[in-house]
């Protein structure tokens, strides 16, 4: 006789056995069962070479347990309702890189971002001292080809936004690790750099700048960015009168359901349904803006980031290079307006070579090279730069 007791038992049992094999069960199945929900920020593990050598064969069991672990069926799913648990439940973040503020906001916590927040981590005199003769190179070097530099930092969405932190770190706020670069170079150098932290800290008094779930500036933010971006162009090229300075007024500005899902929300999973608002802007002006896409620039030097693209704009004679992060890619709508040529060269802290390469291919006007707060901790200072010759 089977008692309820019993058959509770048994039913959990098969209950977990199924749960258990059900993944492999269907896999075997001739169609695809997984979500591709999650964006971790990485590239999943490929399926390992089956090569025919005694270390191929010795390292084939562990290859293979990465690519399944990574690829199982339903894997999406089983991290979605992880995820649920612990933000809905439990009120944490599912995912190290991503802590979670009041009223929704996200925010990065990878990159040294938190110890920066609370003064934890800071530069040594040292480590400013590399970043200002690095910076002083590529300076000088481009001088004696006639050509400016202006070196652009966009500040993290703590730094502009940090009544959304959670209250035990803003407890904690200290001097950054930008307020020391920029009283470091201040003080010891006349190198141009332009800190739009005043300028977003403005400007969201009025207007949301940052995206609640990303970790960017929103297109508002990119709009408010150049304006800076412009004015500190037109200053570096004092005496010489610069193009006229558009503002605000002269775009049409309205609000509109974003389309894609916040960089940080989808590393947390979040539903699609969960997205940010998006701003529209348009020009109350004409502006022409012709975009090349240069995939055989410089023989691919670039790699492994986005090949670089111009863009064409109205015929001001101005023409420059932009070394970005992904916040430059906000940028790039508003350039036509200030330059005829402007080249985009996704990259992070590009060698002496390829800088020395893609300055020399395009002999511009001025370099604009953008590096946000939280990576000019990783700033590279090393001897590859001095001296650019």
């Amino acid at each position: 006789m089977i008692t309820k007791t019993n058959f509770c038992k048994k039913l959990l049992v098969f209950a977990f056995l199924g749960a258990l094999f059900l993944p492999s069960v269907l896999s075997l199945l001739p169609f695809d069962t997984a979500s591709r929900f999650i964006d971790e920020n990485r590239r999943l593990a490929p399926f390992p070479n089956l090569v025919w050598s005694q270390k191929a064969i010795a390292q084939f069991p562990r290859g293979f347990e990465q690519y399944f672990n990574d690829h199982f069926q339903l894997r999406d799913y089983l991290i979605l309702g992880y995820n649920w648990l612990k933000i809905k439940v439990w009120k944490r973040s599912s995912n190290k890189k991503v802590l979670i503020g009041s009223d929704g906001w996200l925010f990065v916590s990878a990159n040294h971002v938190l110890e920066d927040f609370c003064s934890v981590n800071q530069f040594s005199v040292d480590q400013l001292e590399e970043r200002r003769r690095v910076l002083e190179a590529k300076r000088d070097w481009l001088a004696r080809r006639g050509i400016r530099y202006l070196f652009v930092i966009p500040p993290n969405k703590q730094s502009v936004y940090p009544e959304f932190m959670p209250e035990a770190y803003q407890r904690l706020r200290g001097k950054t690790r930008l307020d020391q670069f920029i009283s470091y170079m201040q003080k010891h150098s006349d190198v141009d750099i332009l800190d739009l932290r005043k300028a977003m800290r403005e400007a969201k008094v009025d207007h949301q700048v940052y995206f609640r779930l990303d970790s960017h500036w929103n297109e508002l933010g990119g709009l408010i960015a150049s304006r800076e971006i412009f004015r500190a162009v037109n200053r570096s090229l004092s005496p010489i009168p610069g193009p006229h300075l558009k503002d605000l007024s002269d775009y049409t500005i309205r609000l509109e359901k974003r389309q894609k899902q916040g960089d940080l929300a989808r590393i947390l999973g979040y539903p699609d349904e969960v997205s940010d608002d998006s701003y529209i802007i348009e020009p109350n002006f004409e502006m022409v803006s012709e975009e090349q896409k240069l995939p055989g620039f410089l023989s691919g030097a670039w790699k492994p980031f986005p090949a670089p693209f111009s863009l064409t704009g109205t015929g001001t004679g101005l023409t420059c290079v932009v070394f970005h992060d992904s916040f430059g890619m906000y940028l790039t709508p508003f350039f036509p307006e200030h330059f005829q040529r402007s080249l985009f060269v996704f990259t992070r802290w590009p060698t002496g070579e390829f800088f020395k390469a893609v300055v020399e291919a395009e002999q511009p006007d001025i370099v604009i090279e953008e590096v946000v707060e939280r990576l000019l901790y990783y700033y590279k200072t090393d001897t590859e730069f001095l001296p650019l010759g």
